[in-house]
């Protein structure tokens, strides 16, 4: 039995965290013994939910946000961290670390414990963003973890392993899709009538729609300006953004000033993303930079015309219904495209979904483990 640990800053629901469910949901678990280590507890998410739902276990630095942990972070986290992070370490003896997000510092910080055990990092985002600038000493780590404990690097796409290689001066980074449960995104059995229904939206309106952590990246202000336009040509139109994040409230007032509100329904910790996206029309996805939104491959998946940003890797485009526009065009060109366009899916698209389906991911990402 090879013993796995998922390590992540914690669960809630973005891109990252909902793959590591379904890495611990999915490995065989005649081979595998997986938990997931975090630093912080994420209590309302539906990644949680779902995991304390199927028995998975989780450790976390930080158990609950009383004053008293606060306190010890924000006074003794420098040290308290590394010592939680190796009492852990020292009682549970993975194998396998498996690291995803910010997650690096950390590590490297107790590197001298790790002798022996075979560390991962997938990088989810650009290497420039995630791992350079302003996030140095992730990339400092990640050099040091190479060089000490030969940390291998793990990659989205074909143009990350470029970048990753380019970055630590290497050649052996890998490449492991992020991958969706096929079968839930292909076998929807509620009518769209009766899903906006349950959301409070009416079943003839046009529906635009966009998933994502309300953070910066993600242009949600830029989405407002293009669902403001939508409204223009048709009154009867709705707006659904599902996520939770630092901006969201911000965004809520926006929507609020525009006079969208009764057209704009948020939702958040949500483990009926098949549904919700079966509930639109169009899914818009303005994000001025990304690592693979699998967000793109689910919405792919049930059929929906998707227009997104030209920064986001061409490797996502499975189908002719996925329109990139430029970050420069304005609302007005970008709600054109979402109402006029019009597209279908090509000849290939069943074979180039397959590369995602999670359930063929999860024999690579065994292979990793074992090898």
């Amino acid at each position: 039995m090879i013993k796995v640990i998922e390590f992540i800053p914690k669960m809630s629901d973005g891109g990252a965290e909902t793959l590591v469910k379904d890495y611990c949901l999915l490995l065989d678990k005649n081979k595998f013994d997986v938990e997931i280590l975090s630093i912080y507890m994420e209590k309302g998410s539906a990644n949680k939910r779902i995991i304390d739902k199927n028995g998975v276990k989780q450790y976390s630095v930080f158990s609950s946000h009383s004053i008293l942990e606060r306190v010890l972070q924000k006074l003794f986290g420098k040290f308290y961290i590394p010592f939680k992070l190796k009492k852990y370490i020292k009682e549970t003896k993975p194998d396998v670390i498996h690291a995803h997000l910010e997650t690096l510092t950390y590590l490297n910080a107790i590197r001298k414990s790790l002798q022996g055990i075979k560390l991962l990092f997938t990088c989810h985002s650009v290497p420039n963003k995630a791992l350079a600038g302003k996030k140095h000493k992730e990339g400092e780590s990640a050099r040091s973890l190479i060089k000490h404990n030969g940390l291998q690097l793990i990659a989205l796409h074909n143009e990350m392993k470029e970048q990753l290689d380019l970055l630590f001066d290497i050649n052996n980074t890998l490449i492991l899709h992020n991958g969706i449960d096929l079968s839930r995104f292909l076998n929807v059995s509620d009518s769209k009538e009766s899903i906006r229904e349950k959301i409070n939206i009416p079943k003839d309106n046009f529906v635009i729609g966009h998933i994502g952590r309300f953070i910066p990246c993600k242009n949600h202000r830029f989405i407002i300006e293009i669902f403001n336009e939508i409204v223009k040509r048709r009154e009867e139109s709705s707006l659904l953004l599902i996520g939770s994040g630092p901006t969201k409230d911000e965004i809520v007032n926006l929507v609020n000033d525009c006079g969208l509100t009764n057209k704009t329904v948020f939702l958040e910790n949500r483990n009926d993303v098949p549904e919700l996206l079966k509930a639109m029309d169009a899914f818009v996805f303005p994000s001025t930079y990304e690592g693979f939104p699998v967000t793109l491959i689910e919405a792919q998946s049930v059929g929906l015309k998707c227009v997104i940003s030209s920064v986001i890797n061409d490797e996502v485009r499975l189908s002719d219904n996925i329109i990139k526009m430029n970050l420069d065009d304005n609302a007005q060109a970008w709600a054109d495209a979402i109402m006029f366009e019009s597209s279908e899916r090509n000849d290939n698209f069943y074979n180039s979904l397959a590369s995602y389906d999670m359930n063929n991911i999860i024999l690579t990402l065994q292979d990793i483990y074992i090898s």
